[in-house]
């Protein structure tokens, strides 16, 4: 066996558990993982299996499990999703350089409402990039209305009025 990095041969199978700080997360181990370690140029290889299935899984734990999304965990799910920083503070209403500072501590992660709503928008765009043609387009135009109502949110109600003949309300906002 050698090196794939060095070609050395001085090289040695290892079964224990593998750190795994190249998913973007710290803390992250992998159990069951062999990975190879080389005594010449000190460095581990690892090939993870199905690796876009783990860390998409790795995304869905950190969304369903009930504890804040720190600053690793933001820009993790943020990445993992393909977007910007200025795409996910438009998603969230906010500015691209709150992103950047949440996500480089230099202020206060996001409050729990929008923990939450980053959480709801990371998991409509991963429903959205893995479903279907035709479901696609049903949930994009869903999306876009809820998009709109984002928008409105912003703005006070003026007045509705309900439309007995068509049975639909109508909102003006301020």
């Amino acid at each position: 066996m050698q090196c794939p990095i060095c070609g050395s041969s001085k090289v040695r199978k290892m079964d224990e558990v593998y750190h795994y700080a190249e998913c973007g997360l710290d803390y992250v181990y992998l159990k069951g993982i062999p990975h190879l370690y080389c005594q010449k140029c000190e460095d581990e290889v690892v090939e993870i299996p199905r690796e876009d299935e783990l860390l998409a899984k790795l995304g869905e734990f950190l969304v369903t499990h009930p504890v804040r999304l720190g600053p690793q965990e933001i820009r993790y799910l943020r990445k993992l999703v393909g977007w910007s920083q200025e795409e996910l503070g438009r998603k969230l209403d906010i500015g691209r350089v709150t992103i950047n500072r949440w996500e480089n501590e230099a202020q206060a992660g996001p409050g729990i409402p929008a923990d939450i709503l980053i959480r709801i928008v990371w998991t409509n765009e991963c429903i959205r990039q893995s479903c279907s043609p035709e479901l696609r387009v049903q949930l994009n135009g869903l999306l876009e209305k809820l998009d709109q109502v984002t928008s409105l949110i912003k703005q006070h109600i003026r007045r509705v009025t309900y439309d007995a003949e068509s049975g639909e309300f109508q909102l003006e906002a301020a």
